[in-house]
């Protein structure tokens, strides 16, 4: 009886009811309308933000930390601040340097920065905090075989995910790696092949090597081919 009412078809149901039901109905529409309007609005408006932050940035001096994170941060309902983001990219670079240190490298060569980088992707570190003097171990970086591609979620493809989890695959893990080299003050660029992007990077002499981020190791043009 109810759904007959509801749907106007109820016997001795005058076309006054139907008139009015069919009002009501257009009105509800048009509210769910307005909700589903303010809720695109609301997840544009971290993507707008971030967007006109883009559009003040110098294309050519840029920090390649915050470019990532206004990028990642509008997918997010609820992403960290940018001050998260930083200091964890920061206790990285914290903890590169303590590499240098204990083996006795040049800490303002460019070849022994990138090299304190690759450590962190080769082997799990100690890592002495100089407040508390603690120690622990950081795990390495490691590929994560779980959707690497991003196709069930897109964040699993992001540097966040990467920071909060430690595993991360050839999207992300050369892009903490330039955030690490931009902390320490390393050159380091992001090279590109089909699906795929690895470092480069150069010696006093001018020579290239090719850091695999995926496995830590240096490979040769032949191995990227």
């Amino acid at each position: 009886r109810i759904i007959l009412q509801q749907q106007g078809m109820l016997p001795g149901q005058t076309n006054q009811q139907q008139k009015e039901l069919q009002s009501l109905k257009q009105e509800m529409r048009q509210d769910e309308i307005e909700a589903e309007k303010a809720a695109y609005m609301a997840k544009m408006k971290p993507f707008e933000n971030s967007l006109n932050e883009f559009l003040k940035m110098n294309p050519d001096s840029f920090s390649i930390s915050k470019a990532i994170y206004l990028t990642e941060s509008a997918w997010y309902d609820n992403p960290p601040t940018y001050q998260q983001f930083e200091n964890a990219i920061k206790q990285r670079a914290a903890l590169v340097k303590q590499i240098l240190k204990q083996e006795g490298v040049n800490p303002n060569s460019n070849i022994a920065k990138n090299y304190g980088i690759q450590k962190l992707y080769k082997q799990d570190t100690k890592y002495i905090n100089p407040k508390t003097k603690q120690t622990f171990i950081a795990p390495k970086v490691t590929y994560d075989f779980n959707d690497p591609y991003g196709d069930k979620n897109w964040s699993n493809m992001f540097l966040t995910k990467l920071l909060g989890t430690g595993k991360g695959q050839c999207h992300s893990m050369p892009l903490l790696y330039l955030a690490i080299a931009e902390q320490l003050g390393a050159k380091a660029y992001l090279s590109l092949s089909p699906e795929h992007s690895f470092i480069q990077y150069f010696n006093e002499n001018g020579y290239r090597y090719n850091f695999e981020t995926t496995n830590g190791n240096l490979v040769n043009q032949t191995w990227l081919m």
